[in-house]
Order: structure tokens, then C-alpha cells, then sequence
């Protein structure tokens, strides 16, 4: 499946890179490795975030990271949709 960045998302991990260099530099190149690794890994199995809370999507959990991926898939135009990387004490929806 084709992988689609949304303008949020992109945005998103600008600010996540820009927290990062300030406050925790020795981490900012592992975190967004990571998290561009997970989100390159649902091209193989998209299905494997848990539902969303927002209908129609899903929700891809780090293991190791406070953040969270919300995506959508489109089986007929085999498309994912990454929408957005949340940390997970952020209200939300």
C-alpha cells in the first residue's frame, strides 16, 4: 500500500523535532527513526493499529515512545492516510 503524509502530520513531527532539539537533543535522532519506522511498517500490515476513536480510523501505539499514529486505510485505492502523531497525554479527540 502507497503511504500518504498528511500537511498535519508533517507538521506535527516539526514541532516533535523542535522540542526535541531543545529539550532532549540526545534523543531526537532515535525518536523520529522510530517513528518513521513505524509508520513505513503499515505499508506491509495496515490493519495492525487498534481501532480509533474517531471513526474510520486507527491508531498505531509506540512501545518505547509517549506518541500514538491515527491513520486511515483506503482498500481501493490501497492508500494509507497518516493523519496525524498525537503524544499520548493529549486530550483527544
Amino acid at each position: 500500500m502507497k503511504i500518504i503524509y498528511t500537511f498535519t502530520f508533517n507538521e506535527k513531527i516539526i514541532e516533535i523535532k523542535n522540542y526535541l532539539k531543545v529539550n532532549h537533543p540526545t534523543y531526537l535522532k532515535s525518536t523520529i527513526l522510530e517513528i518513521n519506522q513505524k509508520a513505513e511498517s503499515l505499508d506491509k500490515n495496515p490493519y495492525i493499529g487498534r481501532l480509533g476513536k474517531v471513526e474510520g480510523t486507527r491508531e498505531l501505539i509506540f512501545t518505547k515512545l509517549p506518541y500514538f499514529i491515527i491513520y486511515e486505510i483506503d482498500d481501493n485505492k490501497q492508500e494509507i492516510l497518516i493523519l496525524n502523531i498525537l503524544h499520548t497525554a493529549m486530550k483527544y479527540p
